[in-house]
């Protein structure tokens, strides 16, 4: 029997408005590897991500827009 310890990885899914259907998809796809992680996203694609998949993703603040 072989068993491979993986590192828990911080990962931030981030994508333009035209490309977050894609992301959503492409993360639905790999729950089961993501799964074994820390995922980030920006709030309308977090939200998007957690209803699809049903992972945890923790919600990250746009800092551009605290600059206006």
């Amino acid at each position: 029997m072989v068993i491979f310890l993986i590192s828990k990885r911080n990962i931030a899914l981030v994508a333009h408005d035209n490309k977050k259907d894609d992301l959503v998809e492409w993360t639905d796809f790999n729950k089961g590897t993501l799964a074994l992680h820390n995922l980030y996203a920006t709030g309308d694609t977090g939200k998007r991500i957690m209803e699809k998949t049903g992972l945890r993703v923790g919600l990250m603040v746009e800092t551009w827009s605290l600059a206006l």
